[in-house]
């Protein structure tokens, strides 16, 4: 399989005062196209500052990222919201869904950023909710759904544009255990139908024995950055 991601030497800086304090400390890694990888970790080793550079969410301080080959690292806020549009879905823990629309609505927002309004998306938006199974929820508002439900209608957003790469940052922390396990089976499933690239991050072993690879953010880092972690 080709490389869909290669990242080397990625380190993230913030000031804070006249201080310069690393969040993310300088680290490699590459990803193929079709993989489900779990980025695993301690909690404040980066992993979710990792996950938000490889989304475009976020820029590094330094270091390169390859997209497809092409050097994405320095891109203008424009071209990293076009990419983010054209290349990625995204599913966060706390599901983010707009409490004042239905769950539907929520669902179509996402075509409607993606290319604007157009009469199919209601009925896409309806067929994405059918595939996680809550279409019978579709007119209910957020708070009507269970946490389940809510992130069930967090991944049909994610999925309703067929993104090439899917960003899961610990897609299942806010769910119990059956939950998580449900949630899990239908991204292993969009990863094996679809060969969508799945990236998530995970404090939980069994959620990252799941996926076909995993990364530890400890293995990531340089030489001269392990080291510094073990100390």
């Amino acid at each position: 399989m080709s490389k869909i991601i290669k990242i080397r030497n990625l380190k993230k800086n913030i000031q804070q005062h006249s201080r310069t304090i690393t969040i993310l400390p300088s680290c490699s890694l590459s990803i193929h196209k079709g993989d489900m990888v779990a980025i695993t970790g301690q909690s404040g080793a980066g992993k979710s500052t990792l996950l938000n550079i490889i989304g475009c969410l976020d820029q590094p301080s330094s270091g390169q990222y390859y997209l497809n080959q092409h050097d994405i690292t320095d891109l203008s806020c424009t071209a990293r919201s076009l990419l983010r549009k054209e290349t990625f879905g995204y599913i966060f823990q706390q599901y983010w869904l707009i409490n004042h629309l239905t769950v539907v609505e929520n669902v179509e927002l996402a075509l409607l950023y993606r290319s604007g309004h157009c009469r199919s998306n209601r009925e896409k938006a309806r067929n994405a909710l059918d595939q996680l199974g809550i279409l019978s929820h579709a007119e209910h508002y957020p708070c009507q759904l269970s946490g389940g439900q809510q992130q069930r209608a967090s991944i049909a957003r994610a999925i309703i544009t067929k993104p090439n790469i899917l960003i899961a940052d610990e897609p299942t922390g806010a769910l119990d255990h059956d939950n998580s396990m449900q949630i899990m089976q239908i991204l292993k499933e969009i990863n094996r139908s679809h060969g969508t690239t799945v990236i998530l991050v995970t404090h939980d072993r069994e959620i990252a024995g799941m996926c076909n690879k995993r990364l530890p953010m400890e293995t990531l880092f340089t030489k001269k950055e392990q080291l510094y972690a073990q100390a």
